[in-house]
């Protein structure tokens, strides 16, 4: 599936578990006292991380970026830095590296 196309499909499908729990899990909680609540959104947390691990797995998994494509220049500015910036940091660290010697 591409990555557009699941990260659409993800937010679809997170907006609609969220619906879902509000309705059946936490609206008949609306008068309950506080603590009642906390405990519920623990047990959640759990059933749901548990139910991605059955899943999906408990070990973390790396994937190929979808903007590996892109231009280096491209790369740079979705992470919000420039070239320009790492071309200038490199060089005030091999300064630095040469004064320190």
């Amino acid at each position: 599936m591409p990555y557009w196309v699941a990260g659409i499909a993800a937010i679809v499908f997170g907006f609609a578990a969220g619906v879902l729990i509000e309705r059946v899990a936490l609206r008949p909680l609306h008068n309950a006292p506080l603590l009642s609540i906390v405990t519920v959104f623990v047990a959640l947390m759990i059933i749901i991380q548990s139910a991605a691990g059955l899943l999906f797995g408990h070990e973390s998994h790396s994937f190929a970026s979808p903007f590996e494509a892109w231009s280096p220049w491209a790369r740079a500015c979705c992470r919000g830095v420039t070239p320009e910036f790492h071309r200038h940091e490199g060089e005030m660290k091999h300064a630095e590296s040469q004064q320190a010697a």
